[in-house]
């Protein structure tokens, strides 16, 4: 494959999957289109030689991998990992606020981001919705619109972030 048409295909990824939840959409979409077959957590799974399978885990979190045609101690195995959470704010349960006549949502941090760079940009909500216990599943469009609509202005560099989200 073409490194330059992998590199744009890569950052597509990355661009169309704002969470694990996309990333995991979007995953599944480039095995189907490859030959590979979903199979099910909560079923028993008849695995053939020569073929190609994934499995999801709570929609967030995918395994694919592949049969050989050989015997493994002629052929061996390997295998490939990735995760797909990446460092944010992750919004709490219940969580609008209003401080000093501001609307604010409640956020806690994820994952150990570098907090200087999150500031004077635009950022979006992602991931999935739950609506008085239903999953609401296929809304990859939807959810996607939303990007860039907040930013997080950083009035004063010397000031710890303990002391920004106190306001």
């Amino acid at each position: 494959m073409n490194k330059q048409k992998l590199a744009k295909d890569l950052i597509k990824f990355i661009d169309e999957s704002p969470s694990n939840y996309f990333a995991c959409i979007n995953a599944k979409e480039i095995l189907n289109k490859n030959g590979f077959t979903e199979l099910s957590e909560a079923e028993e799974w008849k695995l053939k030689k020569g073929e190609k399978y994934y499995v999801t885990i709570n929609d967030s979190g995918i395994i694919a991998f592949t049969i050989g045609t050989d015997k493994i101690y002629k052929s061996g195995y390997r295998i490939a990992a990735s995760h797909t959470d990446s460092p944010g704010f992750l919004i709490k349960p219940n969580p609008e606020m209003n401080k000093k006549d501001y609307d604010i949502l409640n956020t806690e941090v994820y994952g150990g981001p570098i907090l200087s760079t999150w500031f004077d940009r635009p950022l979006s909500f992602s991931g999935r919705v739950l609506l008085k216990g239903i999953l609401l599943s296929n809304l990859k469009n939807i959810l996607l619109i939303m990007i860039k609509i907040y930013l997080l202005f950083l009035l004063f560099v010397y000031i710890k972030i303990e002391e920004l989200m106190m306001v």
